[in-house]
């Protein structure tokens, strides 16, 4: 899917090499004063590169913005371009207008910057249509509105399933077969692996029944189409056992006929060497000795490429008992099957009944949500020129049907979709990039700037690199300057592409610059080390040593019990607040308030967080810290004092998350590195590097439940400290930086509450009214976090 390219080489004569040392001293005035602080060395090197491309891995707090706005300042500077010829793009409109805001409230005292803006890719892509088209097309309704695009699936694939016969097999094939998750035991190597299957999967009938087989899902949809009513797993009227307590159940009886059908999960051939021939033989016997009518089937390949075969095995069975089966479907509907073997005696057409009784259900609805997460992916996917099949990793079968079904199931949504938009003039996201691409590409779009600046160039897809690489194509002489840090690309679910960073040569240019940024301004250099030898763990990221403004000293991270909560942090932070004040607070020195700190509560997942109300409890019990909290994706861009990592465990929503990857939407999703974890590692990383003093993750105690990132940051580095434990609270005192006194009241503390000490009015005063204030209206809570502190104080542990 991704799009390589390579500018022409004739047009290296436009890009003339550069005195750097001259260059760094004419402006040297000007990257010192651009910013409230001076630009570093290498971020004054990364402005003034005069390469066809230039990529600036800035780091997490490296100042991507102030390189930038010094990018900018130096081609005014140099007479390289105007404010007008300038392209700033970012992805998001609050980096956009944070990008513009900063330009103009530095350059403009330099420069008049009235034209110049910052731009998305989407508001450029708009630009160029309105250009072209000569008018505004109206933003899809459907846009960024989850529940009118489900509204809108729904009703077209309900439309479909009406007015044709082969959309109607397709999703009847999908809740009778993908949806269940349908394998035979003749697909695996091993019956271990095929047990493993059955273990991830429910199996669903098309009637919503629960099966533990999916032989058995087969035959109860088989005979579902058929009209057939049948128990499942019935008791065998007759005294029977197959073994101690254990009665005979016949697998499905057929009330209305009175037979019997018992089914094996394993072909005919196969079972001569196992117990299920032994037990099909027992079975036999059994229904001869009570004269009861008894079929016996084995799982067959055939039956799950088409499931004719079935229907007219059981006709073959059933007509040998006599009985005149009643099947009311049209064949022709059902996808792969033999139209001239079988005949329906009535065209009522029960495939269309069984799916009108699964409109609206929760089935129904995860198809609809299937289908509209698939939708736009299927669009990007087909608008690439180099649309050339995706290469597919191994896969089960499965897996492979389900990605087939879903994508026939979504193409003739893909023109629904298209259609719409046009009888109604409307233009989406996806079609704003896609024809302005065309537009550049044929030249009816002439690209009038000189230069090109990127922010977040990690964070790229392929349609916003093909309309760069359409821009470049059509104007060799385009400088091309990108900002990001491959170590923070995180959004591979919305089509990322972090090739474009790692082989940023090989897509661009051969003679692209890429310039690092190892100063950063956020954190300490433990807190660096620990997090970059983290992330570096995967050999595919780009090779970078960041170097922190401030050494630092002892653990950066603490691990504490999430059995305990939030509130033992909070509580150890809002008292470091009140000693540090109390400690500034002595005589002879002026009095001053209790200095706030910010505390940032991440979670992987959304629901994991604590609500607006929990919010609101821990603002008013803790009214020195300023307390947020969001999701990791969420958090990017944002830094705290204190960051609170919440779930930091095994299991599906741990972290990292073990929850399986939808195989439909990886399908048309970039290709990911072939690292374990790869994607959840570098979400950690961000998570990790948005502390500037310390980080909390919040651990089960059990060590055998803690998340693999933890376990490695334990064995890895000493800069953890394992604070589940009691024993080391005390080590906890001495060597936390960021909280030198906040595991105790100290002394001086003391004597202020009893009034003995010297502390200045101010402080005291504050103290009382808290006291005064919290105590007649403590609630429960309130009173067992106050003795989780007093204990914790006390050294003891709050499980003693």
């Amino acid at each position: 899917m991704g799009i390589c390219v390579v500018l022409m080489q004739n047009a290296n004569e436009a890009f003339e090499p550069v005195n750097e040392a001259a260059c760094l001293a004419r402006y040297a005035d000007l990257f010192d004063s651009i910013e409230r602080t001076p630009l570093t060395q290498e971020q004054r090197l990364a402005c003034i590169s005069n390469a066809p491309a230039t990529l600036v891995l800035a780091g997490a707090g490296t100042g991507k913005t102030s390189t930038l706005t010094g990018r900018a300042a130096f081609l005014m500077a140099h007479g390289l371009a105007r404010p007008a010829d300038i392209l700033c793009l970012a992805f998001a409109r609050e980096a956009a207008l944070e990008i513009q805001d900063r330009m103009h409230s530095r350059l403009s005292a330099h420069w008049p910057m009235d034209d110049f803006a910052a731009s998305t890719f989407h508001s450029l892509g708009l630009h160029i249509v309105r250009e072209v088209e000569k008018q505004s097309p109206a933003l899809a309704d459907l846009c960024g509105n989850r529940q009118k695009l489900n509204a809108f699936v729904d009703k077209q694939i309900q439309q479909l399933a009406n007015m044709s016969d082969e959309y109607a097999g397709l999703l009847f094939e999908y809740f009778s077969v993908i949806d269940p998750g349908v394998a035979l035991s003749c697909e695996f190597a091993t019956r271990a692996d095929y047990q493993a299957h059955l273990d991830s999967c429910l199996m669903l009938t098309i009637q919503g029944e629960v099966v533990r087989y999916p032989v058995e899902c087969l035959v109860a949809n088989a005979l579902c189409i058929m009209g057939v009513a049948y128990d499942y797993r019935k008791h065998y009227p007759y005294s029977e056992f197959l073994g101690r307590r254990r009665p005979y159940q016949c697998i499905f009886h057929l009330s209305d006929i009175d037979v019997y059908v018992d089914v094996f999960d394993c072909t005919e051939r196969d079972a001569d060497q196992c117990a299920m021939a032994a037990l099909a033989r027992r079975l036999v016997a059994i229904h001869r000795r009570h004269g009861t009518r008894h079929i016996i089937l084995w799982e067959d390949p055939q039956y799950l490429s088409d499931i004719s075969y079935l229907i007219d095995r059981l006709r073959q069975e059933l007509t040998a008992y006599g009985v005149n089966d009643k099947v009311c479907i049209d064949m022709a509907c059902l996808p792969h099957t033999r139209h001239n073997t079988f005949v329906p005696e009535s065209g009522t057409g029960s495939v269309r009944d069984c799916l009108r009784s699964l409109v609206g259900t929760v089935r129904w609805r995860g198809l609809v949500e299937q289908i509209a997460a698939v939708l736009p992916l299927y669009r990007q996917f087909c608008a690439q020129a180099a649309s050339a099949p995706k290469e597919t990793d191994e896969m089960r079968i499965a897996e492979h049907r389900r990605i087939v079904n879903i994508t026939a199931l979504v193409q003739p949504l893909v023109k629904a979709y298209g259609q719409r938009l046009r009888e109604r003039g409307q233009i989406d996201f996806d079609d704003m990039i896609a024809r302005a691409t065309q537009y550049v590409s044929s030249e009816r779009f002439i690209v009038p700037w000189r230069d090109v600046l990127i922010d977040e160039f990690q964070d790229i897809s392929s349609s916003r690199f093909a309309l760069i690489a359409a821009m470049l194509r059509q104007r060799p002489q385009l400088r091309l300057f990108c900002v990001g840090d491959d170590w923070q690309a995180i959004y591979r679910f919305a089509g990322s592409q972090i090739r474009y960073s790692t082989h940023f040569r090989e897509c661009v240019h051969s003679a692209a610059r890429i310039v690092p940024l190892s100063r950063t301004f956020r954190f300490n250099q433990i807190l660096c080390d620990v997090s970059s030898r983290f992330l570096m763990k995967n050999p595919f990221q780009n090779r970078k040593q960041l170097h922190a403004a401030s050494s630092g000293g002892g653990p950066v991270i603490t691990l504490v019990a999430q059995q305990d909560g939030l509130a033992v942090v909070l509580s150890q932070l809002q008292l470091a607040a009140t000693e540090s004040t109390l400690a500034r607070n002595l005589p002879g020195r002026p009095a001053s308030s209790v200095a706030s700190s910010s505390v940032l509560i991440l979670a992987r997942f959304k629901h994991l967080l604590p609500d607006s109300r929990k919010l609101q409890v821990y603002a008013a019990c803790y009214p020195h810290l300023r307390i947020s909290a969001t999701t990791v994706h969420a958090s990017k861009g944002l830094e705290a004092d204190y960051v609170c990592i919440l779930n930091m465990e095994e299991g599906t929503y741990g972290f990292p998350s073990r929850r399986p990857a939808d195989k439909v939407l990886e399908h048309f999703l970039p290709k990911q590195e072939c690292f374990d974890h790869a994607d959840e590692r570098r979400l950690f990383y961000v998570a990790l590097t948005r502390a500037r003093k310390h980080v909390w993750l919040l651990v089960p105690r059990e060590q055998e439940k803690m998340s693999v990132f933890v376990k490695e940051l334990m064995r890895d580095t000493t800069a953890v400290l394992n604070a589940l434990d009691w024993r080391k609270a005390r080590q906890a005192r001495k060597t936390m930086v960021m909280m030198p006194q906040a595991a105790y009241v100290s002394k001086m503390a003391r004597k202020i509450m009893s009034g003995k000490g010297a502390a200045t009015g101010v402080a005291r005063s504050s103290l009382c009214a808290s006291r005064l204030t919290n105590g007649p209206k403590r609630s429960l809570s309130v009173i067992v976090d106050k003795i989780k502190r007093d204990m914790i104080s006390l050294l003891v542990s709050a499980e003693k």
